[in-house]
């Protein structure tokens, strides 16, 4: 009772009485504008608050930052219900562009209405970018219709190497990584100028990188990632519904690995999660990018163990389910000794949650039921 529905057929006409872009100033006034929800996948998922004067400044910073215009036509292929995908609808309503809103799910159907509509910038996590550049492969006519796009935003999760280079050689252009949070907004992007690493920091945002032991880490010294921005949040929710507020005007500190090159670039390496084996301190995102050097993907759980402290189940993603031996084979060159997996496991392609990124705690499942493919008992 008293909520208007909206029928499909319909739905032009009842639509057409409305404003095309409404008036957001009393949103963009309120201290509590946005409450996002953490993706859950490093603890509990926290209520985050953010103010609608924070969420705009940092949009209106990335629209700079990346060079976006008007005339563009803006197509994400992610879901609308956390950060990323939030941020591209506010980055079309302030710039003035043009929105497609794609069955991101069904890919074949995205791709057809991306070309149709002359799309100039996709968004999407890396687990989308695996499908695409899948789809692209088995049906090669859909690559024309993607030849207008100038800005292919990645980000939700880390870009791995191996696919980087693969789309780069079958697109023609290079995936656009950026590093942000759902606590502070975008914080760094490269762009289509500069394609390196998460690019500069957005015009107005600071970012410094702190070594171990607290001071501060020269150019090309990796430590973990602090943030002064605008854009942070105003705190996170409690049980109860109450506002634990943060100090905006000091460094925040991300809990996420990274470096600042020579230039200026971010180049982000993961999560600050070290785990300790047989007397060493690893960090698995690190592991993985080693790993990655054997072609595919790969992540990395870390399973507690009374003996060597952590057990380490790599798994790699293969859709033509290589032998976990091969695969060991191909990574063990590119890991130190004190590195090498006491687990391989192969699966098709890595579950992920609704954010996009890669569910680790489905894969910490998987190692307790075990497969056909898992190899045990090495390290």
């Amino acid at each position: 009772p008293g909520t208007r529905v909206l029928s499909y057929p319909g739905l032009g006409e009842d639509l057409a009485p409305l404003p095309g872009r409404p008036d957001p100033a009393g949103w963009f006034a309120r201290p509590d504008a946005v409450v996002l929800w953490s993706s859950g996948t490093t603890g509990r998922p926290k209520g985050i608050v953010k103010s609608g004067a924070a969420v705009r400044d940092n949009t209106e910073r990335t629209i700079a930052g990346m060079g976006y215009r008007s005339g563009d036509v803006l197509a994400p292929l992610l879901p609308f219900s956390h950060q990323y995908g939030l941020s591209v609808i506010l980055l079309w309503w302030l710039s003035g562009s043009t929105l497609v809103v794609t069955p991101y799910q069904r890919l074949d159907r995205a791709v057809a209405l991306a070309a149709a509509h002359g799309v100039t910038a996709v968004d999407a996590a890396p687990s989308t970018y695996h499908a695409l550049l899948g789809l692209v492969r088995r049906r090669p006519a859909v690559r024309p219709g993607l030849d207008g796009v100038r800005i292919w935003g990645v980000g939700g999760a880390p870009l791995d190497k191996p696919l980087a280079e693969a789309f780069r050689a079958a697109l023609g252009r290079p995936l656009l990584d950026g590093y942000g949070l759902s606590e502070l907004g975008n914080v760094a992007l490269a762009t289509p100028g500069r394609p390196v690493g998460c690019g500069r920091p957005l015009p107005g945002v600071r970012v410094r990188v702190r070594a171990p032991g607290g001071r501060l880490a020269a150019p090309g010294e990796p430590g973990e990632i602090e943030v002064l921005s605008p854009g942070l949040m105003a705190g996170y929710l409690t049980g109860e519904g109450e506002l634990t507020p943060v100090d905006r005007e000091a460094w925040y500190r991300t809990g996420d690995l990274g470096r600042l090159d020579e230039d200026g670039n971010l180049h982000v390496t993961g999560r600050h999660h070290a785990v300790h084996r047989l007397g060493h301190t690893l960090f698995p995102e690190s592991l993985e990018r080693k790993a990655e050097s054997c072609g595919r993907q790969v992540k990395v759980v870390a399973v507690r163990d009374p003996r060597r402290g952590h057990a380490l189940h790599f798994f790699v993603a293969d859709p033509e389910a290589g032998a976990s031996l091969d695969w060991r084979r191909r990574m063990a060159p590119h890991l130190a000794e004190f590195e090498q997996p006491n687990a391989v496991h192969v699966v098709d392609r890595f579950p992920v949650n609704p954010n996009g990124k890669v569910d680790t705690a489905a894969l910490r499942e998987l190692i307790g039921t075990g497969d056909r493919h898992a190899l045990t008992g090495a390290g």
